[in-house]
C-alpha cells in the first residue's frame, strides 16, 4: 500500500512538472521578439515565468 501511495505522488509530481514545462514554452513564445505581444504584456509574462521557474526549483 505504501508503494502505491509513493507511486501516486510521483505521478502527480510528474504531471505538475509537465504542466509547468508546457506553460513555460507558451510564455517563451509570447515574449519572443516576433510574437506581436505588447511590451507591457511581455514584461508581465517574464515575471510570471520567473515565478514559475522559482517554484519549480523549490519543489525539486
Amino acid at each position: 500500500m505504501l508503494l502505491n501511495l509513493v507511486k501516486s505522488d510521483e505521478d502527480k509530481a510528474t504531471g505538475n512538472i509537465k504542466e509547468v514545462d508546457e506553460a513555460k514554452a507558451t510564455m517563451r513564445a509570447l515574449v519572443s521578439d516576433n510574437s506581436g505581444v505588447s511590451v507591457r504584456r511581455k514584461s508581465k509574462t517574464k515575471v510570471l515565468l520567473r515565478v514559475l521557474e522559482s517554484r519549480r526549483r523549490s519543489q525539486l
